[in-house]
């Protein structure tokens, strides 16, 4: 086995111990921070600061995995966000290969994206599908906070997540 192996094998397993161990600690009851009784979805910023620096099969990889934990987290059907959050690390891992640079700007604003399309998913299968009344008010008062609350976490997920990359990797960044 080559060096280089190793170390992506090392990388891909601390990345996965990450998501479970965040996981784990979005399911304690008492130890998560609420903000006006929001939770914020923490997987899904450590998820896309992760698969930005990898290429697009291993992104895939991670985003099926991430896509199990968070389908289990929102008590949806089994594999609905796990397709959802799997295309997502592969269109991830094409586009901040050969489009986008990587930098903390960019990567946020494609988080931000990320968020609103996983909470609007969220929303529509939850609420809105449903037909509960007074969907406006359950949007604004819990998904944009949730949005924006998992958003503001970014940065820590970016730079932990890209040391990791660049501890682990032959480049330099």
């Amino acid at each position: 086995m080559k060096k280089s192996d190793f170390r992506l094998i090392l990388r891909m397993f601390i990345y996965i111990l990450e998501f479970f161990l965040l996981y784990s600690l979005e399911q304690i009851p008492g130890l998560s921070l609420k903000i006006y009784g929001v939770r914020p979805l923490i997987l899904v910023p450590f998820f896309i600061s992760a698969v930005v620096f990898e290429k697009e099969m291993y992104a895939l990889a991670l985003g099926l995995i991430c896509g199990v934990l968070v389908d289990i987290s929102f008590g949806t059907t089994l594999g609905l966000f796990m397709l959802i959050l799997g295309l997502i690390g592969y269109l991830t891992g094409v586009l901040f290969k050969y489009f986008i640079r990587i930098n903390l700007f960019s990567t946020m604003i494609f988080d931000f994206f990320v968020l609103a399309a996983v909470g609007f998913l969220r929303f529509y299968f939850s609420y809105f599908k449903l037909g509960i009344q007074n969907n406006i008010y359950i949007w604004n008062n819990v998904f944009i906070p949730m949005i924006c609350y998992s958003g503001i976490l970014f940065p820590v997920a970016y730079f932990f997540n890209k040391y990791i990359y660049y501890k682990l990797s032959e480049e330099w960044g």
